[in-house]
Protein backbone atom coordinates (compact mmCIF):
# COMPACT_ATOMS: atom_id res chain seq x y z
CA UNK A 1 0.00 0.00 0.00
CA UNK A 2 1.20 3.49 -0.79
CA UNK A 3 1.74 5.97 2.03
CA UNK A 4 -0.69 8.86 2.17
CA UNK A 5 0.62 12.42 1.52
CA UNK A 6 0.33 13.23 5.26
CA UNK A 7 2.42 10.18 6.18
CA UNK A 8 5.00 11.01 3.54
CA UNK A 9 5.23 14.53 4.96
CA UNK A 10 5.63 13.17 8.49
CA UNK A 11 8.37 10.85 7.25
CA UNK A 12 10.38 13.86 5.95
CA UNK A 13 9.81 16.04 9.01
CA UNK A 14 13.12 16.78 10.85
CA UNK A 15 11.67 16.21 14.32
CA UNK A 16 10.63 12.77 15.64
CA UNK A 17 8.34 14.25 18.28
CA UNK A 18 5.43 13.91 17.88
CA UNK A 19 5.85 10.62 16.03
CA UNK A 20 3.61 8.48 13.85
CA UNK A 21 2.54 5.32 15.65
CA UNK A 22 0.97 2.21 14.09
CA UNK A 23 -0.86 -0.17 16.45
CA UNK A 24 -1.73 -3.69 15.28
CA UNK A 25 -4.33 -5.53 17.34
CA UNK A 26 -5.55 -9.11 16.91
CA UNK A 27 -9.12 -8.14 17.63
CA UNK A 28 -12.32 -7.58 15.69
CA UNK A 29 -14.75 -5.11 17.24
CA UNK A 30 -12.91 -5.48 20.53
CA UNK A 31 -13.13 -9.30 20.52
CA UNK A 32 -9.82 -11.16 20.48
CA UNK A 33 -9.26 -13.48 17.51
CA UNK A 34 -8.58 -17.02 18.68
CA UNK A 35 -5.28 -18.51 17.55
CA UNK A 36 -6.15 -22.15 17.00
CA UNK A 37 -3.51 -24.82 17.48
CA UNK A 38 -3.87 -28.26 15.92
CA UNK A 39 -3.35 -30.89 18.62
CA UNK A 40 -4.22 -34.00 16.63
CA UNK A 41 -4.89 -35.03 13.06
CA UNK A 42 -6.25 -38.57 13.07
CA UNK A 43 -7.34 -41.09 10.48
CA UNK A 44 -10.88 -41.56 11.78
CA UNK A 45 -13.55 -41.54 9.05
CA UNK A 46 -15.70 -38.45 8.67
CA UNK A 47 -18.94 -39.16 10.53
CA UNK A 48 -21.13 -38.03 13.41
CA UNK A 49 -19.12 -36.83 16.42
CA UNK A 50 -19.51 -34.82 19.62
CA UNK A 51 -17.46 -33.69 22.60
CA UNK A 52 -17.91 -32.32 26.12
CA UNK A 53 -15.79 -31.45 29.13
CA UNK A 54 -16.51 -33.22 32.41
CA UNK A 55 -16.56 -31.47 35.76
CA UNK A 56 -13.12 -32.92 36.44
CA UNK A 57 -11.66 -31.34 33.31
CA UNK A 58 -11.53 -34.50 31.18
CA UNK A 59 -12.32 -34.23 27.48
CA UNK A 60 -15.05 -36.74 26.56
CA UNK A 61 -15.37 -37.49 22.83
CA UNK A 62 -17.74 -39.77 20.92
CA UNK A 63 -17.90 -40.67 17.26
CA UNK A 64 -19.70 -43.03 14.89
CA UNK A 65 -17.83 -45.36 12.55
CA UNK A 66 -18.56 -45.62 8.84
CA UNK A 67 -20.65 -48.14 6.90
CA UNK A 68 -17.76 -50.63 6.76
CA UNK A 69 -17.76 -50.54 10.57
CA UNK A 70 -21.55 -50.95 10.77
CA UNK A 71 -21.80 -47.43 12.23
CA UNK A 72 -20.34 -48.50 15.56
CA UNK A 73 -20.13 -46.07 18.49
CA UNK A 74 -16.68 -45.14 19.85
CA UNK A 75 -15.75 -43.27 23.04
CA UNK A 76 -12.61 -41.49 24.18
CA UNK A 77 -11.68 -39.96 27.54
CA UNK A 78 -8.64 -37.67 27.70
CA UNK A 79 -8.03 -36.93 31.39
CA UNK A 80 -5.70 -33.97 30.80
CA UNK A 81 -6.22 -32.55 27.28
CA UNK A 82 -3.35 -30.47 25.95
CA UNK A 83 -0.50 -30.42 23.43
CA UNK A 84 1.14 -33.52 24.95
CA UNK A 85 -2.07 -35.57 25.35
CA UNK A 86 -2.85 -38.69 23.32
CA UNK A 87 -6.00 -38.22 21.24
CA UNK A 88 -5.66 -41.45 19.24
CA UNK A 89 -7.03 -44.09 21.66
CA UNK A 90 -10.71 -44.94 21.13
CA UNK A 91 -12.84 -47.49 22.97
CA UNK A 92 -15.20 -49.43 20.70
CA UNK A 93 -18.56 -49.72 22.46
CA UNK A 94 -20.96 -52.59 21.88
CA UNK A 95 -23.40 -50.21 20.19
CA UNK A 96 -24.05 -50.36 16.43
CA UNK A 97 -26.12 -48.79 13.64
CA UNK A 98 -26.00 -45.25 15.02
CA UNK A 99 -27.55 -42.45 12.97
CA UNK A 100 -26.33 -39.62 15.18
CA UNK A 101 -24.59 -39.01 18.49
CA UNK A 102 -24.50 -36.35 21.22
CA UNK A 103 -22.83 -36.03 24.61
CA UNK A 104 -23.50 -33.77 27.59
CA UNK A 105 -21.57 -33.51 30.85
CA UNK A 106 -21.90 -31.68 34.16
CA UNK A 107 -19.85 -32.25 37.30
CA UNK A 108 -19.21 -36.02 37.45
CA UNK A 109 -22.30 -36.90 35.35
CA UNK A 110 -22.16 -37.54 31.60
CA UNK A 111 -24.66 -38.96 29.10
CA UNK A 112 -24.14 -40.21 25.55
CA UNK A 113 -27.18 -40.20 23.26
CA UNK A 114 -27.66 -41.83 19.87
CA UNK A 115 -30.39 -42.66 17.37
CA UNK A 116 -30.48 -46.18 15.93
CA UNK A 117 -31.86 -47.61 12.69
CA UNK A 118 -35.13 -48.49 14.42
CA UNK A 119 -35.66 -44.75 14.99
CA UNK A 120 -35.20 -45.14 18.74
CA UNK A 121 -33.40 -42.58 20.90
CA UNK A 122 -31.16 -44.26 23.48
CA UNK A 123 -28.49 -43.22 25.96
CA UNK A 124 -25.87 -44.49 28.37
CA UNK A 125 -24.89 -42.68 31.56
CA UNK A 126 -21.78 -42.21 33.66
CA UNK A 127 -21.70 -40.98 37.26
CA UNK A 128 -17.90 -41.00 37.64
CA UNK A 129 -16.51 -38.49 35.14
CA UNK A 130 -16.81 -40.83 32.14
CA UNK A 131 -14.83 -43.73 33.61
CA UNK A 132 -17.71 -46.23 33.67
CA UNK A 133 -20.97 -46.38 31.73
CA UNK A 134 -24.40 -47.90 32.25
CA UNK A 135 -26.19 -50.30 29.93
CA UNK A 136 -28.18 -48.68 27.08
CA UNK A 137 -31.47 -47.08 28.13
CA UNK A 138 -34.37 -46.45 25.71
CA UNK A 139 -35.59 -42.87 25.92
CA UNK A 140 -38.06 -42.20 23.07
CA UNK A 141 -39.02 -42.91 19.46
CA UNK A 142 -38.60 -40.87 16.28
CA UNK A 143 -41.33 -40.83 13.64
CA UNK A 144 -39.64 -40.36 10.27
CA UNK A 145 -36.34 -40.25 8.40
CA UNK A 146 -33.93 -38.54 8.08
CA UNK A 147 -32.77 -38.21 11.69
CA UNK A 148 -29.34 -36.64 11.17
CA UNK A 149 -29.44 -33.98 13.92
CA UNK A 150 -28.84 -34.69 17.61
CA UNK A 151 -27.57 -32.41 20.39
CA UNK A 152 -27.76 -32.19 24.19
CA UNK A 153 -26.81 -29.74 26.95
CA UNK A 154 -27.02 -29.41 30.73
CA UNK A 155 -28.23 -26.39 32.62
CA UNK A 156 -26.14 -25.41 35.68
CA UNK A 157 -28.87 -26.77 37.99
CA UNK A 158 -28.73 -30.24 36.41
CA UNK A 159 -31.71 -29.93 34.06
CA UNK A 160 -30.95 -31.52 30.71
CA UNK A 161 -32.41 -31.21 27.22
CA UNK A 162 -31.91 -33.44 24.19
CA UNK A 163 -32.80 -32.09 20.74
CA UNK A 164 -33.27 -34.45 17.81
CA UNK A 165 -34.54 -34.17 14.26
CA UNK A 166 -37.13 -36.16 12.38
CA UNK A 167 -37.26 -35.10 8.72
CA UNK A 168 -38.45 -31.45 8.81
CA UNK A 169 -39.29 -31.50 12.52
CA UNK A 170 -37.20 -30.89 15.60
CA UNK A 171 -38.14 -32.36 18.97
CA UNK A 172 -37.09 -31.57 22.52
CA UNK A 173 -36.84 -34.13 25.30
CA UNK A 174 -36.19 -32.60 28.72
CA UNK A 175 -35.08 -34.01 32.06
CA UNK A 176 -36.31 -31.57 34.70
CA UNK A 177 -35.71 -32.14 38.38
CA UNK A 178 -34.35 -35.60 37.56
CA UNK A 179 -37.49 -36.73 35.68
CA UNK A 180 -37.81 -37.20 31.91
CA UNK A 181 -40.77 -35.43 30.28
CA UNK A 182 -42.60 -36.26 27.05
CA UNK A 183 -40.97 -35.02 23.86
CA UNK A 184 -42.37 -31.87 22.32
CA UNK A 185 -42.20 -30.37 18.84
CA UNK A 186 -40.44 -27.00 18.64
CA UNK A 187 -43.33 -25.49 16.70
CA UNK A 188 -41.53 -24.14 13.66
CA UNK A 189 -41.90 -25.01 9.97
CA UNK A 190 -38.66 -25.64 8.05
CA UNK A 191 -37.19 -27.84 5.37
CA UNK A 192 -35.40 -31.04 6.35
CA UNK A 193 -32.97 -30.38 9.20
CA UNK A 194 -29.62 -32.15 8.95
CA UNK A 195 -27.53 -30.56 11.70
CA UNK A 196 -28.14 -28.93 15.09
CA UNK A 197 -26.07 -27.68 18.03
CA UNK A 198 -27.14 -26.44 21.46
CA UNK A 199 -25.66 -24.64 24.45
CA UNK A 200 -27.21 -23.75 27.81
CA UNK A 201 -27.04 -19.99 28.29
CA UNK A 202 -29.95 -18.93 30.46
CA UNK A 203 -32.30 -20.87 28.19
CA UNK A 204 -31.16 -23.52 25.71
CA UNK A 205 -29.87 -21.75 22.59
CA UNK A 206 -30.01 -23.63 19.28
CA UNK A 207 -28.05 -23.46 16.05
CA UNK A 208 -29.97 -25.23 13.25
Amino acid sequence: RELTPTLLAAQRFPSRVPYVQVVVSSKTDGIARLRWQRLYEGIEPVSYSAAAFSGGGALLRVRVGNSADNYRLYFQRVAAPGPSADFSNWEALDIWECRGVAIAARNAEALIFWLDTNLVLRYIASADDGLNWSSPITLDNVTALPVDGLAAAFQPNGDLAVFFTSAASLYIKKRLGGNWHSKSWWGKTTGDINSIAVVADGDWRLLV
